[in-house]
């Protein structure tokens, strides 16, 4: 049993050695290895402990690579972070940390690039360029804000 835990262990601090992992995405990797479930807690807890998961660092890496890559929103990062069972609290300290003007760059750039692609009038026009920001999880204001500014 306990070289069982040593090889699970080692298995994931490779991994987490690669990329960053949450906790439940560990769980994910444990559980396909048939073990139970008190095992997979002892392991995830001595993972934390040896600092290979990290939620926080997990959370930052995640809001980065969603915002620079995805070109994503707030809400829409908050979203699939809840869906990796992150909390709450780690996941509004950590877009906390995000300026803004960070935020509204970015949608900037996604919207200049989306009303290149509308034809129509300028109501229609500005419509779908806010329900398109809104998909990519953009909050209602900042997305009619970025609109009309474009359409200007």
């Amino acid at each position: 049993m306990e070289d069982k835990k040593q090889e699970i262990i080692s298995r994931l601090a490779a991994l987490c050695a690669q990329r960053e992992v949450c906790a439940s995405e560990a769980r994910k990797k444990i559980e396909k290895w048939d073990t139970d479930n008190a095992l997979a807690d002892s392991i995830i807890d001595c993972l934390k402990n040896e600092r290979y998961i990290d939620e926080h660092r997990y959370c930052r890496a995640f809001i980065h690579d969603k915002m620079q890559y995805n070109h994503w929103g707030e809400h829409k990062i908050a979203a699939a972070l809840r869906q990796k069972s992150i909390p709450d609290n780690i996941v509004s300290e950590t877009l906390a940390e995000i300026p803004p003007q960070q935020w509204q760059e970015i949608l900037d750039i996604e919207l200049k690039k989306k009303a290149r692609q509308l034809k129509g009038d300028s109501y229609e026009r500005r419509t779908r360029l806010i329900r398109f920001a809104m998909q990519r999880g953009f909050s209602y204001s900042l997305a009619e804000q970025c609109a009309a500014r474009i359409e200007e």
